[in-house]
This record gives C-alpha cells, sequence and structure tokens, in this order.
C-alpha cells in the first residue's frame, strides 16, 4: 500500500513544472526550486483529494529540508567531468578517487603514486554507454563522497589541460602545509 501511495507522488511530482538547469542548481545546494516543485506536486495531490500522496510528498519534502539545513555541501559535483575526489581525514593519509566523465577509473591512499592514479585517466576508455555496472560504481563514488562530504576536496580536470599539469594541481591541492 505505501508502494502506490510512493508511486502515485512520483506521478504528481512529474506533472509539475521544472526550469533547466534545476538539476545542477540542487547539486550545488540550491534546493529552493526543488521544494517549490515538490509542494506544487503537493498541493496538486491534495486539491484531487489524494491525501496519501500529498502525504509521502510532504515526508520527501521535509526530508530535503533537512537534510539541506545541515552543515556542509549535498555532495561535490563531480558527475560529468575528469576529476580527482580526495578525503582528507584528520591524522590519516587521503584516499583518492580518480574519475574520468564522472565515473571512478582509479583508487589509492599514496600521495606518492598520485601522478600514476591521475595518469590512469589516460589510458581508460571514453564514457560510451552507461550500463548498470558504471551507474553502480558511480553511484558508490557518489555516496562515499557525501558521506564525507566534509573532508573532501575535488580538483577538476581542465578542458585542455594535461594529465601531467592536472596531478600538479591535484598536488598543490592536497599538500597540507606542516
Amino acid at each position: 500500500e505505501r508502494r502506490e501511495h510512493v508511486l502515485r507522488a512520483s506521478g504528481w511530482l512529474r506533472q509539475s513544472h521544472v526550469s533547466p538547469g534545476t538539476r545542477g542548481d540542487f547539486l550545488a545546494g540550491h534546493i529552493e526550486p526543488v521544494r517549490e516543485r515538490i509542494q506544487a506536486a503537493m498541493a496538486d495531490a491534495s486539491a484531487s483529494f489524494d491525501f496519501e500522496a500529498a502525504a509521502s510528498l510532504r515526508d520527501w519534502k521535509d526530508l530535503l529540508v533537512s537534510r539541506a539545513e545541515r552543515p556542509g555541501r549535498l555532495a561535490p559535483r563531480v558527475f560529468d567531468r575528469d576529476a580527482v575526489v580526495a578525503v582528507l581525514p584528520p591524522h590519516r593519509e587521503p584516499e583518492l578517487v580518480v574519475l574520468k566523465d564522472g565515473l571512478p577509473v582509479a583508487f589509492g591512499v599514496d600521495m606518492e603514486a598520485l601522478e600514476i592514479l591521475v595518469g590512469a585517466i589516460g589510458t581508460a576508455d571514453g564514457v560510451g554507454v552507461i550500463g548498470r555496472e558504471e551507474a553502480e560504481d558511480a553511484h558508490v563514488v557518489a555516496h562515499w563522497a557525501h558521506l564525507h562530504r566534509e573532508h573532501a576536496v575535488v580538483v577538476t580536470r581542465g578542458a585542455e589541460e594535461g594529465l601531467q599539469n592536472f596531478a600538479g594541481r591535484v598536488r598543490e591541492h592536497l599538500t597540507v602545509p606542516a
């Protein structure tokens, strides 16, 4: 029964208007357009006497607002670019994930091997069709980055930037003064 309410709530949400760019704004931490969209869908469901779906939408809105009020970012935006996501936990080596077009291609904890890790961008195949395995990999990295967002640093590669220069910039960002 709960599943039916959630499916109906999703239907109401799909009917509400969203402007281009809302997804990017949301990932950057601007929740107001999404909150407004959920609020509008909730009002439409209530006006049609679909109170169970409206309650599900209210729960989603409350969850969104409570998560957004937590300190820190929602998650780093890295899903469409070459980047290094590094978690710098206190008193431990950094944990590094190298992404090519947003998908993980190398993992490591050794700053000495940074150039080798970043070099994996040049040897990895480009993204064609993203299948289930690639989507799961991206989901795991996104979840990991979100869990460690307080200590996460994201360095993105410039459009024409060479791998050696990019590795140097990553090292500069991750070097903690003694």
